[in-house]
């Protein structure tokens, strides 16, 4: 049973998917596990923005009211433009999302579902954070976020409630405000999608231009919340505050003594991420992946290698991502970019990654492997008993033998001709006894072609 009354019941079918049960409900929609006919399971989420449609007797979705369909059909179209969008990226650390379908008045994106907790159950229980474990979660979402400004699209909702962590400890970001955000702009209701405390200054405006940065300031916030169990104030409230010609309200890490536990580099990129000006903050998420894991190595060692035992090149002051956490390669082994000594040896540290290669590839191996089978499978049809090969190069070399016989002294043809026309003859009548037989050529077919010339050639000696 659902838990609202506004979500479809259990077992309710979409396609072909089965609704399992409500993973979640927010203003703008609702979240199923479903299953396919295969018991595939999958996280669907429904466009249904409660303060401009409801759910029908029938299950269908229309708008409330006449003057709220604009609205709506501007925000779906706008979810729509958003899971086209996702569904270009194939990236450990985004939501992998499948497509999308339309039914019951609405739209529906399909996603993989992964086992794990969203940052706002674990800060719920852990409250603040080790700097290894803000790194482990940080570090990956930034490379993942790297690959959403690549394809010039924001995030536009990068808070707590938004990064989920699986089983295995790797982070992803979902449920993109962008599709949100653009309704909110069209029906000036900003307060209502934007998450306060991880929303920079420039989204409380639709008229404020935003760009990679913005994404950046929740990430700082984020961060703040890892550090200090604190949501950061409002930006719009300290906005306020500096226009008034009063101070910025928020308290800078760095010089804050009880957070002595956390690196001066982490303290200075959460800081510098939540600069009230979009300007002042990083550009980009590589500037502040610089700053986070800084070169502890010097230039001549940068330029050192290490090899595994496939030759995959593993190169000294890079950084690796190893059970859940990065790590850096030193001269020494692999270490963690807070800590002073190494964690795994070379041989241990590349043992492990390759392992995770492997792990990666499997389930992309798997129809190969597939393929190979049936290939194998096929190929041993295609290989004579040793007896019947012999048999066909002796055939083949008395073809060759009657047909020089015939030509040389039957119809007195030129020497040279006539070993040119039985060089090929022998090859004819192999090729065609085994296309018969094995229904395509092989190997072994090449080899008697071979082998019967040379038998013929001493047949006529």
């Amino acid at each position: 049973m659902n838990q609202n009354g506004i979500a479809l019941p259990n077992g309710s079918k979409l396609k072909e998917f089965t609704i399992v049960k409500e993973l979640g409900t927010g203003a703008f929609g609702v979240t199923y596990l479903a299953v396919d006919k295969d018991s595939n399971q999958f996280a669907i989420k429904e466009y249904l923005p409660n303060d401009l449609a409801i759910r029908q007797v029938d299950q269908t979705i229309s708008p409330k009211s006449e003057s709220d369909k604009d609205n709506f059909y501007y925000g779906l179209d706008s979810f729509i433009d958003e899971a086209q969008t996702l569904e270009k990226f194939n990236h450990p650390n985004i939501v992998k999302t499948n497509g999308f379908f339309k039914e019951n008045g609405t739209v529906y994106i399909v996603m993989d579902y992964e086992e794990g907790q969203n940052l706002h159950e674990l800060l719920g229980k852990e409250k603040k954070l080790d700097e290894d474990k803000i790194l482990s979660i940080i570090l990956p979402l930034l490379d993942g976020l790297r690959a959403v400004h690549a394809q010039s699209f924001l995030h536009r909702d990068i808070k707590p409630g938004n990064i989920y962590i699986r089983t295995n400890g790797i982070p992803m970001l979902i449920d993109f405000g962008a599709s949100r955000i653009a309704l909110g702009e069209k029906s000036k209701s900003l307060s209502v999608v934007l998450t306060d405390g991880y929303a920079p200054k420039e989204q409380y405006s639709s008229r404020s231009k935003q760009g990679t940065y913005t994404d950046i300031y929740a990430i700082g916030a984020v961060m703040y919340k890892m550090m200090t169990g604190e949501t950061p104030i409002e930006s719009s409230a300290r906005s306020d505050a500096v226009t008034d010609d009063e101070p910025d309200p928020h308290p800078k890490l760095l010089a804050q003594d009880s957070l002595s536990r956390y690196s001066h580099n982490l303290k200075k990129a959460t800081d510098w991420s939540l600069e009230l000006k979009g300007k002042n903050r990083p550009q980009s998420v590589r500037e502040l992946q610089d700053l986070l894991l800084p070169k502890v190595m010097k230039e001549k060692e940068v330029s050192k290698e290490v090899y595994s035992i496939d030759n995959t090149k593993y190169k000294i002051g890079n950084r690796y991502f190893i059970s859940g956490k990065y790590f850096i390669l030193t001269e020494k082994g692999f270490k963690k970019p807070t800590s002073a000594n190494c964690t795994y040896s070379y041989e241990l540290g590349i043992k492990l990654i390759e392992k995770q290669k492997k792990e990666v590839k499997n389930e992309n191996n798997k129809q190969k492997e597939i393929e190979i089978q049936e290939y194998a499978t096929k190929s041993k049809s295609f290989v004579a008993p040793f007896f019947f090969n012999l048999s066909m190069a002796v055939l083949g070399g008395i073809v060759s033998f009657i047909t020089l016989y015939v030509l040389l002294f039957s119809i007195e043809i030129n020497v040279i001709a006539a070993n040119i026309i039985s060089f090929f003859a022998a090859p004819v009548v192999i090729g065609v006894t085994l296309g018969i037989i094995n229904k395509e050529l092989n190997d072994w077919s090449y080899t008697l072609v071979a082998l019967s010339f040379f038998l013929s050639a001493a047949f006529l000696n």
